[in-house]
Order: structure tokens, then C-alpha cells, then sequence
């Protein structure tokens, strides 16, 4: 009521070159004007009829479902072209930084866009479609609902630019070169496949199957080892010739990065990770390696690597990345951890093992110091629950076993 919004037909005919003629009242018979669209402010607070009628074409009466929008001018209506940056588009004005759109399966012709384009909150309708030139950056500051859209680009790139927390549902159909995130926290509500993500600032969130990756993650410019910009809950890597993966996962709180290095990966096609708090107790735990017993296991959390078919048999070293997380780096002693892992359901401390036909790397190579910011072991075969475990008294490794001699001492 005293708002104006913005009207336009869902369905019927009005012929090459035409108009709608809109009409009004309670009777709808008050013509009001011509055009595509009609703006128009409500001020009865009884109910309103309005009917879009041919102005030229074929003269059937159009049973209005309409889409109405109080804050409309940022509905896409495409009467004039499907050029993103023609003001003849839009209902009022071609979008910004701050503006919530909607591109919506009615409209006349779907967008595209051209040049480097900013939105707030963008809203694709199911069927609804956006297309980017090659090139084309398109960034978005406060959202993505576009499930059952679709979006489409080669060689463009989509920027997740939140300055808050929101919520991105990426589209069903994502046919699009790069997903840049550089936001302050994105969560994905809906599944999504991305075949390029880069991480180069904030957190992404991922719920059950709602991130799949075609390609291993890239790290931007200014996100060392994932260090400003990772994944936190499970999302799916997709294993193809690459014969190393590093996986961007962590929790709320910190990057916890794992590295895989393949030697042989055969009928091994995706992979489920995640790094999160453990389950059960580590109380009772028992296990040695070079006369070494380790008795804790670092941090709260262990990394989950389930492979998907369950079957797959791979051949690979793994890095277990700890660097900065206090837990790993001011309780654990150079030359005194390794990688121990379980079964995936497993909640019991007796289980955490040394893995079968592994190898430690070796005394003081890279894994074995806390310098070095990860533990390494080589030789795994198989996927489990894995872990970072210390020993809480050690010697260094250089001075295990060591036999020591006199000499006089000579004034030669």
C-alpha cells in the first residue's frame, strides 16, 4: 500500500513489436498505460485486479500470476536486449554494490553480461539463466540463491565478496571458469560442483554433500598454505592425473591442510575430506615406532579421508599441515611425532596404529621437526582417520642408541 511496484505478465502472447495495455480497478477496466512493465503504487486497502491485455497481437486476457516487488527497481526485465548494463532492462536502475537482484524465469529475454559487474544479494529463479562473457568478473557482496538457476562463463570468474556472513547456494547448472571467494564467511546451503575455486580470504562453509571440486583448490596471492582462506566442514575432491592434491580443510578456527602425494591411485575417483574434532577417548593409547612410544595425540581434531568407491587402493605420502594451531606447535617435540591412524568409525584410543607398509621419512627430515609445520609419513596405502600423535618424553632420535668412548685428553 503506497509502495510502487512493479508488475509484469508471466505467460501469454502479445505479438512481434507489441505492448501490454494494463488496466485497473475493481472491474480491471480503468486502462492506466502501455509497456512491458507497469510501476504502480497500491493505495486501497481492499483488493486491486489488474489485467494485461494485447495491445496489438492476439487480444487474450492474461491470467496474472504477476511478480510483484515492493523494492523493484532491481528486478531484471530484459524488454529491450539481454545487455546487463542497458538501463532499458531494468525496471528503475542497472545494479550496484548495495542492490539485491532478481533475475527471475519471466522475463523477456535472460541477461548478459559484458563488462565487470557488482551486486548485493543476487537471486536466480529455478530456470532462470546469467551469462558471462569471457573475461568477465561478476562480484556479489551479500549472497547467492540461485539453486535452481543457471549460471554459465568460459574463462569468467564469479567473486564471493561477502563483508558479512551470508549464504550462498550456488547455481544447479554452474558452468563457469573460476569461483573466487574473498569474503569475510560464506555457507553453502545447496549443492554445488565448482570446477576452479580459489581461496583468498575468509572462511567457507560446507554442510553434508554441498561442495564438490572438480580441480584441487588454488591458494590466492595473499593465502599462504591456505592460511587466510580454507574449507571448514566436508566437501568432495575429485582425483584425476594430478598426482598431488593439497586439500584447504579446517575447522571455525584454524587451517589444517592435507597434502597427498600419489605414486599409484588406481579406480580412485573422489575423495570425502575433513578435519574435525575426534571422536571418543584417547586414553589407553599405545603405540611405538624406533623405540618411540607415543602416548597423545595432538589437538582435538583428526582428518577424515573416505574415498569414494570404498574400494579404491592408492599408493601416496601424506602431510598432515599443523602450522600456527598452538595445540600442535607448543606440545609436540622435534623428532618425537608421527601419523597414526584408525579406522573411520573407530572412537577407540587402542585402535590409532601405525600405518601397515608405511614409513617414517627419517631422522631430521622434513615432518620430523615442528619447524617444519606438518607431520609426513610415506608408503600409505588405503584411506582411514588420521592423526598427529606425540610422545610426552623422548630423546632426539640423533642421540638413541649411541655408544660413547674416552679418549686421554692429548696436549699435542
Amino acid at each position: 500500500r503506497g509502495v510502487a511496484n512493479w508488475f509484469y505478465p508471466l505467460g501469454g502472447s502479445k505479438g512481434s513489436g507489441g505492448r501490454w495495455a494494463w488496466y485497473a480497478g475493481q472491474t480491471a477496466d480503468t486502462f492506466l498505460q502501455t509497456g512491458d512493465a507497469l510501476q504502480f503504487a497500491i493505495q486501497l486497502p481492499d483488493t486491486l485486479y489488474l489485467r494485461a491485455e494485447a495491445y496489438c497481437g492476439n487480444s487474450d486476457w492474461v491470467k496474472l500470476p504477476l511478480a510483484i516487488r515492493n523494492a523493484g527497481p532491481y528486478d531484471w526485465i530484459g524488454s529491450d536486449s539481454n545487455n546487463w548494463h542497458n538501463k532499458a532492462n531494468w525496471c528503475s536502475e542497472i545494479p550496484g554494490k548495495d542492490d539485491t537482484v532478481y533475475i527471475r524465469k519471466a522475463a523477456f529475454r535472460m541477461p548478459r553480461i559484458m563488462k565487470t559487474a557488482t551486486v548485493g544479494m543476487l537471486a536466480l529463479d529455478t530456470g532462470a539463466q546469467l551469462a558471462l562473457d569471457s573475461g568477465v568478473r561478476l562480484y556479489v557482496f551479500g549472497g547467492l540463491q540461485a539453486e535452481g538457476g543457471q549460471l554459465s562463463g568460459s574463462r569468467a570468474t564469479l567473486v564471493c565478496a561477502a563483508t558479512d556472513t551470508a549464504e550462498w547456494a550456488l547455481p544447479e547448472k554452474l558452468d563457469i571458469d573460476t569461483l573466487l571467494m574473498d569474503g569475510v564467511a560464506l555457507r553453502l546451503t545447496e549443492k554445488s560442483t565448482c570446477k576452479h575455486l580459489i581461496l583468498e580470504k575468509g572462511l567457507l562453509m560446507a554442510a553434508g554433500d554441498t561442495l564438490e571440486l572438480e580441480t584441487p583448490a588454488q591458494a590466492g596471492k595473499n593465502n599462504h598454505q591456505f592460511s587466510a582462506s580454507w574449507i571448514q566442514g566436508p566437501f568432495i575432491q575429485r582425483v584425476g592425473s594430478d598426482s598431488l592434491l593439497t586439500l584447504p580443510c579446517g575447522d571455525a578456527l584454524y587451517p589444517m591442510p592435507v597434502s597427498l602425494q600419489f605414486l599409484r591411485a588406481r579406480g580412485l575417483r573422489r575423495l570425502l575430506v575433513q578435519y574435525r574434532d575426534r571422536p571418543g577417548s584417547d586414553s589407553g593409547l599405545n603405540a611405538s615406532e624406533f623405540g618411540i612410544g607415543f602416548n597423545f595425540i595432538a589437538g582435538k581434531g583428526a582428518w577424515f579421508l573416505q574415498p569414494e568407491p570404498d574400494t579404491a587402493i592408492a599408493l601416496y605420502q601424506l602431510k598432515l599441515w599443523f602450522d600456527g594451531h598452538p595445540d600442535y606447535m607448543h606440545h609436540l617435540q622435534d623428532g618425537s611425532f608421527t601419523i597414526l591412524r584408525r579406522n573411520d568409525s573407530s572412537r577407540r584410543a587402542l585402535d590409532w596404529e601405525i600405518p601397515s607398509g608405511s614409513s617414517f621419512p627419517g631422522r631430521d627430515s622434513l615432518g620430523t621437526r615442528v619447524s617444519d609445520g606438518f607431520a609426513l609419513r610415506k608408503g600409505l596405502s588405503g584411506f582411514s582417520q588420521f592423526a598427529v600423535a606425540g610422545s610426552a618424553a623422548v630423546l632426539p632420535l640423533g642421540f638413541r642408541n649411541v655408544s660413547l668412548k674416552m679418549l686421554p685428553n692429548s696436549s699435542a
